[in-house]
């Protein structure tokens, strides 16, 4: 006498084996469509997570060294004090903590509105005191 507690198989006539493997085929299957399926087809009531709305991208900062020193720093002090310069490694011209903390080399060799443009930016710049900190 066969045993029927042994799955149900015996009981509706189906082989056991065969049931476990078209179990077998169909999760398998099912595992290779969630990649064609839509992502919020994955989602259940549980796991939406409330939306929220990116922040909204801060405004440019105009940056006068950018935008103003640069460009002159660029046509007058080229190539030297410019990347691959011999005189880069001292005194980097991209750098603005270098032309804050030299304003007398940098503005003795410009002139007209170049000058200007350079001394405005300048005096807009914290002060520093000797011992390095920014003075008030």
């Amino acid at each position: 006498m066969k045993d029927s507690s042994r799955g149900m198989g015996a009981r509706s006539g189906w082989p056991e084996g065969r049931v476990r493997r078209l179990g077998s085929f169909l999760g398998f299957g099912a595992l290779l469509a969630l990649p064609f399926l839509p992502p919020h087809a994955w989602e259940t009531a549980d796991s939406k997570a409330p939306e929220t709305r990116a922040a909204p991208a801060p405004a440019p900062v105009t940056d006068g060294f950018v935008t103003t020193v640069r460009p002159i720093l660029r046509e007058h002090c080229a190539p030297c004090h410019e990347p691959g310069g011999k005189m880069y490694e001292r005194l980097p011209f991209d750098n603005p903590q270098t032309i804050a903390t030299h304003p007398e080399g940098v503005l003795k060799r410009l002139k007209g509105e170049d000058h200007e443009a350079v001394a405005k930016w300048l005096m807009a710049q914290p002060k520093k005191t000797e011992a390095g900190s920014t003075a008030p």
